[in-house]
């Protein structure tokens, strides 16, 4: 699978909120952004210099991994062999994937970890 990725420059942060709760604006300002809500949650994926202070439930200090698209959408596996990658060094990752194309977050501090066995399993990173 030869694929190519590019890391965003910004740290990311992963935020909760309880579901329908509206918190704001905050988030639409950066570049990448994700708002997804379920039965349980309200989950917001963003720039973590946008979110608040205030904001109890937040992870920060996640890097963002863009698979240059767009991908046809009966390509299969492409998720798999980034996670399997990823696991098989121990990185934990979250997920996104947009009508375009795929994103993988890892945490800031496993960017160089994780950029090494990404270009060693035959993806290209610039």
């Amino acid at each position: 699978m030869n694929l190519t990725l590019t890391i965003l420059p910004q740290k990311m942060a992963i935020a909760r909120f309880q579901k329908n709760q509206w918190p704001g604006p905050w988030w639409l300002s950066g570049d990448f952004f994700s708002l997804t809500q379920t039965e349980e949650e309200l989950s917001i994926i963003c720039d973590e210099s946008a979110v608040p202070r205030d904001v109890n439930k937040v992870e920060r200090g996640w890097r963002c991994f863009k698979v240059v698209g767009p991908l046809d959408f009966g390509l299969v596996g492409i998720l798999a062999k980034l996670s399997a990658v990823l696991a098989d060094v121990n990185v934990p990752i979250i997920s996104i994937s947009t009508h375009d194309t795929d994103h993988i977050m890892v945490r800031d501090v496993n960017v160089k970890e994780a950029t090494e066995a990404l270009r060693k399993a035959g993806f290209a990173i610039k």
